[in-house]
């Protein structure tokens, strides 16, 4: 306390201090908002059985909604089913990691980049109703803080273990063969836009900096006359960039999700090429009833467009890089769900 001497004016003792009217106001309102605030336990033993599944953001537009994800603990994952404490499935992560959720067609769909992603991102849009679903830019409709749409990690465990297990759900993924998929990765991110993509995502990787001119591009904002264009031969993209910077979009589609969801979860693989896309993407639609109403989003001129990177297979591959990719995706050639064979890569 600050003594001002005898002269000094005092407060009347009948009369309650200002800033002790203020504590007072203050603790009041901290005591009802505390009273008002949920438990963060709330319904966390219930059956999941009995619990019907809820769209967890408002039908916004998706530029301008942001949704929470549930406050998870260890213990909710016990007794599930499939789903476990720290699944890749789960993790909020990369754009393609997690499964995108359609409630009101019980569909599971992995994205995987370099396999029409954009087009069945626009198309998810369209159902949940967003009146931009055909817009596309640097955050729409990949960007899953942007997009508007449900992902696994939106809901409860079991929430999520229900819609991995249950037999009413479809379960999706498209595929594509590995050496069309390879050379599209190629032609968009190291081809495409000045290399920007590859010395972005790669320069962080020492073994990269002689590879890539890292020094130069850190100096030199693409495009620039002196930084190579592209970045690294096709030849050279396989035997260097592939081997110490591995990227989603040009990784093994085995390696999209762990082994166990590949055997116990999906029950519907697609493929991306001329002679089935239009068809499995019809067959996919139709079984979550939505070809009548969305199915003009797969014309032949899509089927034409996503299958391009074929018709320069021919100019890029020689017998030896044939056997690279053989070699560097084994994994996707041998995979049983995705019906391809090493014999699919012979020129």
């Amino acid at each position: 306390m600050v003594h001002h001497g005898a002269s000094s004016p005092r407060r009347s003792p009948s009369k309650p201090s200002l800033c002790g009217a203020y504590i007072a106001s203050f603790l009041l309102t901290s005591l009802l908002i505390l009273s008002h605030r949920p438990s963060r336990h709330h319904n966390h033993h219930h059956d999941p059985s009995q619990h019907k599944f809820r769209n967890r953001h408002s039908n916004s537009l998706g530029s301008q909604n942001k949704r929470q994800m549930p406050t998870v603990f260890p213990g909710d994952f016990k007794g599930l089913k499939l789903l476990a404490y720290g699944d890749a499935p789960y993790q909020f992560g990369p754009w393609d990691n997690a499964p995108i959720v359609v409630l009101s067609r019980k569909l599971l769909f992995w994205t995987t980049p370099k396999v029409a992603c954009t087009v069945f991102k626009k198309l998810f849009r369209r159902m949940e109703g967003y009146a931009d679903w055909d817009v596309e830019n640097n955050e729409l409709p990949h960007n899953p803080y942007k997009n508007g749409l449900n992902y696994l990690y939106h809901f409860k465990p079991a929430e999520a273990d229900a819609m991995l297990t249950d037999p009413s759900w479809t379960r999706a993924i498209f595929v594509r063969e590995p050496r069309e998929r390879l050379l599209s990765a190629y032609l968009d991110k190291v081809v495409g836009n000045h290399s920007y993509y590859v010395r972005k995502h790669c320069c962080s990787i020492p073994s990269m900096a002689p590879v890539l001119d890292c020094n130069l591009f850190r100096t030199n904002a693409p495009p620039s006359i002196q930084l190579k264009n592209p970045a690294v031969s096709f030849a050279e993209f396989l035997t260097k960039v592939y081997k110490d910077c591995m990227d989603p979009h040009w990784r093994p589609q085995a390696k999209r999700m762990p082994q166990k969801y590949w055997d116990k979860a999906i029950n519907f693989v697609g493929h991306l090429d001329n002679d089935h896309f239009h068809n499995d993407a019809q067959r996919l639609l139709a079984q979550v009833g939505a070809w009548e109403e969305f199915g003009d989003m797969f014309n032949d001129n899509l089927a034409k467009h996503a299958t391009s990177a074929k018709h320069n297979i021919q100019h890029y591959f020689t017998p030896e890089l044939e056997q690279t990719v053989k070699e560097i995706h084994r994994v996707d050639y041998s995979h049983p769900l995705m019906g391809f064979s090493a014999a699919d890569s012979e020129i």
